[in-house]
């Protein structure tokens, strides 16, 4: 996951925080295969900004995500 966003953003999986990525790096994150929620806020407890995407991970493949102000 690449942030753009100017506030460091922490990462779920589902309801599992995988981490946080600081603002302008990037940081990858092991996702299982099948159906999940990823979530992003600028705070650990998901309540600022969530922003979310629901994606079926395939295996073999790498999955590319930005979080970009708008």
């Amino acid at each position: 996951m690449a942030n753009q966003f100017p506030l460091d953003q922490f990462v779920w999986l589902d309801d599992t925080l995988l981490g946080m990525v600081a603002a302008g790096s990037e940081q990858a994150f092991e996702v299982p295969t099948g159906a999940h929620v990823v979530t992003c806020s600028d705070s650990a407890t998901r309540a600022t900004r969530p922003s979310f995407v629901a994606e079926v991970f395939d295996p073999g493949y790498r999955y590319q995500y930005e979080v970009v102000a708008r």
